[in-house]
């Protein structure tokens, strides 16, 4: 598959995953005192994924107007 037509498919992929399954995705810079191996491998820490998916919960309900649900 060329670079075009890979580039193509992801996006579709993409579109179609989030349509299934919505998602965000979010871009986290390493801190400089993480160990990169181990930073990393949250991506893959079903745990810490759960953790993170409450935590946004916790956020987004904490900036709701009153009366919003």
């Amino acid at each position: 598959m060329s670079g075009e037509a890979q580039k193509k498919y992801e996006e579709l992929k993409s579109k179609i995953e989030k349509t299934v399954n919505p998602y965000i995705t979010l871009r986290i810079p390493i801190p400089e005192k993480a160990d990169r191996r181990e930073f990393f491998d949250l991506e893959k820490d079903q745990e810490f994924i759960e953790h993170v998916k409450d935590e946004a919960v916790k956020w987004v309900n904490s900036r709701r107007k009153p009366g919003k649900r």
